[in-house]
């Protein structure tokens, strides 16, 4: 092997090197910001107070009518500071700034039971409001996470380029 081809093989390497080295700390920066988010999650009384309040609705998976028509203003409010969350939660998730499988592995069921008993309200507050992009990211990870299993193309894309598939957005 002559020199010039010992030389290109080194900066292969090497550049393949630096490459998985960057990724891994991208990876574990990621992991770190979703577990910061969570834990300040689970210390911000007002975010704690909020679910707590809203948890037997999400629980029957059935929203109150008091809150649909709007005669119930405390659990309303509690209601969309949950909701909000979930929704910045998600939007960092579809983004790659948070890491999806910490956060599926840990907090699934919260998603997806309260986009599943909210989704009447979230209808009505988008045509109240005409903006069919409200709750958008919280609808993508519901849909991510109740359908059976990604296309293999759409997998192999979000391994290389290390998130999720952002997907159409809505307007």
């Amino acid at each position: 092997m002559s020199n010039d081809g010992i030389l290109i093989f080194g900066i292969f390497f090497a550049t393949l090197g630096w490459a998985y080295t960057a990724r891994r700390s991208r990876i574990l920066s990621r992991k770190q910001h979703t577990i910061n988010v969570i834990i300040q999650a689970n210390f911000n009384q007002e975010y704690i107070d909020a679910r707590s309040k809203v948890a037997p609705m999400i629980r029957s998976g059935i929203c109150e009518p008091s809150v649909l028509d709007g005669t119930n203003e405390e659990l309303l409010a509690c209601l969309r500071r949950v909701l909000n969350h979930s929704e910045f939660v998600a939007a960092g998730v579809r983004n790659g700034d948070l890491d999806e499988m910490l956060l599926k592995d840990s907090e699934r069921a919260l998603y997806v039971q309260l986009f599943s008993s909210c989704n009447e309200y979230i209808w009505g507050a988008r045509d109240r409001r005409e903006r069919q992009a409200l709750y958008e990211h919280l609808q993508w990870l519901y849909d991510r996470w109740t359908e059976t299993s990604p296309p293999l193309l759409r997998t192999a894309w979000e391994y290389v380029m290390a998130k999720p598939w952002y997907g159409r957005r809505r307007s």
